[in-house]
């Protein structure tokens, strides 16, 4: 009887590790569609394999999205441009960064982030993100100003965007 037990145990145990291996190998599989940039593929490829698990294939589902949400999003940066980029310090050492941000691309942003770094000599000196919601649609503009307080030293000063949101993601 014992051994019956041990034996069906070992069987018991057997399929749940061959069980949890499958899981990883399909999930690595799922994550490779979506590093190649294959979302569809890798959504087919997660309700097919994890049919019978709904919290795996929710969770695969999410993963999914988020990461081609973070690849359009990534990808449109290219169809935002910084214009009018202006900088100023006043006697108190607070620098004054304003610009235009254009978007030319065919849909319309919700918000930015603009990252704003000073250098002197080629050294950051400091760095200021600030962010806004606004509506930008396509061929429009929207101003944007942001403060950096505390450093005079500024020399040279670059900004970019951030992040965004887009319409409709």
């Amino acid at each position: 009887m014992f051994s019956k037990c041990r034996v069906l145990i070992s069987i018991v145990l057997l399929v749940l590790t061959v069980g949890c291996v499958n899981d990883e190998d399909r999930q690595s599989e799922i994550r490779k569609k979506v590093i190649a940039g294959e979302y569809e593929e890798a959504a087919t490829l997660a309700r097919e394999y994890f049919a019978d698990d709904k919290r795996i294939l929710l969770v695969a589902l999410e993963y999914i999205a988020v990461r081609k949400n973070e690849a359009l999003k990534q990808a449109y940066k290219n169809y935002l441009i910084i214009e009018n980029l202006n900088w100023s310090t006043d006697r108190s050492g607070v620098t004054k960064v304003a610009g235009t941000l254009f978007n030319r691309g065919n849909k319309t942003i919700t918000g930015f982030g603009i990252k704003a770094v000073c250098t002197r000599e080629g050294q950051v000196v400091h760095e200021a993100r600030a962010r806004w919601v606004a509506e930008i649609g396509p061929g429009m503009y929207e101003n944007f100003e942001c403060m950096i307080e505390g450093h005079d030293d500024c020399e040279d000063l670059t900004a970019r965007v951030e992040d965004l949101g887009v319409k409709g993601d």
